[in-house]
């Protein structure tokens, strides 16, 4: 579907005057398991095997996992020697960073009882973000209305009135089959503006930050980003959001205390986008701290250019980028 396309709906007894629209991003491939559930004690993360939890994508290769027990959990404790933790499962219970049809060494404890499963990465994982609602429709002929999406939607893909799953196309210069970004937030309009009036671009240089930053070395990083309060104190505005954008999927940071988002993760070196969605005028910086302690500082007014501020050892830019599991089992 692309920009300007109509959803067309027909009924003979109910006049339909609402989409209800779900939006998800896209993680990228993974094995088909979902709502592995992390044990915040020992950090290890279970799943739970039984036709009811749909668990398990059944036309995958992981319904191997049904093999150890058809009633009960197990642990995922590593693939190959690489240990699953929590830097690499999103949000939605699912394993990040993995690279479409390679095989994985799934290792798996049932009890204390090792189980080892090769599982192929052959699902692709979309994991619902936000939801909206579109009510400005038009009659067609004589039978049927006609839907459009908002200017302010973003490539994507959109559930529509729980029945339908469509990949949306905003950008008329790109190609049905390009490698785009489809995890660009839409940033709504505010109470009493029209969004069909409210230019897209306008809104996003208002309320979407967006950074690239580097690492310049592998490994597990604590990712902080600290945010002021508005000049006004008497203005009330909510906390800001923030997400890395990689190859591998979204990162999403965690609200701390303090006017903080923090995200513990491994990375792996490169270049990434950090995306800060809401900071309406204040200023953020963020501190980016490996595992041997060595940190750098990002301090970054966001009406002026960003400075660097280097402490320790070299460490470059703080960014939300995941490493990419695949590149961490396979010794990359």
């Amino acid at each position: 579907m692309r920009r300007g396309d109509k959803i067309v709906f027909h009924s003979s007894t109910k006049l339909i005057t609402r989409l209800n629209v779900e939006r998800y991003y896209d993680l990228g491939y993974s094995i088909g398991i979902a709502k592995l559930k992390e044990d915040k004690g020992t950090g290890r993360f279970s799943l739970d095997i039984r036709d009811s939890s749909l668990t398990i994508a059944p036309n995958s290769d992981a319904k191997q996992l049904q093999d150890i027990t058809a009633n009960g959990q197990v642990i995922i404790d590593s693939i190959g020697d690489t240990p699953l933790r929590s830097g690499n499962v999103s949000p939605s219970g699912t394993i990040l960073g993995l690279e479409k049809d390679k095989t994985y060494a799934i290792n798996a404890y049932l009890g204390t009882n090792l189980h080892n499963k090769n599982i192929k990465a052959d699902v692709r994982v979309l994991a619902s973000s936000e939801g909206n609602k579109i009510e400005k429709f038009e009659f067609s002929g004589h039978k049927t209305v006609e839907f459009q999406f908002p200017s302010y939607y973003n490539s994507g893909y959109y559930l529509i009135n729980g029945f339908g799953l469509v990949r949306y196309i905003s950008d008329d210069k790109v190609g049905v089959d390009d490698e785009i970004d489809m995890n660009v937030p839409n940033i709504y309009p505010k109470a009493g503006e029209n969004g069909e009036d409210i230019s897209q671009k306008n809104i996003q240089a208002e309320d979407l930050t967006s950074t690239k930053v580097n690492i310049t070395s592998d490994g597990e990083q604590t990712i902080v980003i600290t945010y002021s309060d508005p000049e006004d104190k008497e203005t009330k505005i909510g906390a800001p959001t923030a997400k890395l954008i990689s190859p591998n999927g979204v990162s999403v940071f965690e609200q701390g205390a303090a006017n903080t988002l923090t995200l513990k993760t491994t990375l792996e070196k490169g270049e990434y986008e950090v995306q800060i969605i809401g900071l309406h005028g204040r200023n953020y910086s963020y501190r980016v701290t490996s595992a041997d302690g060595k940190s750098t500082t990002k301090e970054d007014d966001v009406a002026g250019p960003p400075q660097d501020k280097k402490e320790g050892a070299p460490q470059g830019d703080n960014s939300n980028s995941s490493k990419s599991l695949a590149d961490i089992v396979n010794g990359n």
